[in-house]
Parts: C-alpha cells; structure tokens; sequence
C-alpha cells in the first residue's frame, strides 16, 4: 500500500468512525453523553503497521428524527442541559 493509500484510508476510517450524521435538525428522540476517548489505529506502509494514536473528543449528544430521517449532533453542555426530548432542535 503506498503512503497515499494509507493517508485515504486513515482519513476514511476516521471520518466513518466518528459517528458524523447528515441531520442538523428535528426532534430530539433521546441524549446520551459519551466521553472522549484515545485508541490506536493500525496503518500499513506497505512495509511495516504502525499504530496511529487517534482521539473522539466527548459528545454531548442529541438524537434527532425529522420524517424519515434519524441521526444525531454533538452539542454543547448547556445545550445538551437545555434540551428535553421532544422538543424541536434548534429552536
């Protein structure tokens, strides 16, 4: 694999893993906080894998239904606090 093959398929892995939703409104259906976290991520150069620390910062997160369209942002605390579920996000 050459080193921009490994450079894609890093950046693809991150973006799928974290979590990025296409909703930006609707009804928040539930909230949950998950905290940050660091793992590591094995990439290739072809020769060697190398462990590539990644970090998920915390999420204040609402979960949001609009139609047929689900999904969840990452808000902040005082959103998060703010919010209840059923109500419409943002106002």
């Amino acid at each position: 694999m050459n080193k921009r093959i490994a450079v894609g398929a890093l950046a693809a892995g991150a973006l799928l893993l974290s979590g990025c939703s296409s909703i930006t409104a609707g009804t928040v259906s539930g909230k949950e906080y998950e905290p940050g976290s660091t793992w590591l991520m094995p990439v290739s150069t072809g020769k060697v894998t190398v462990l590539v620390p990644q970090t998920d910062p915390e999420c204040w997160r609402l979960d949001l239904v609009s139609g047929e369209d689900t999904g969840s942002v990452c808000v902040s605390r005082q959103d998060y606090d703010a919010y209840r579920a059923g109500e419409r996000y943002p106002r």
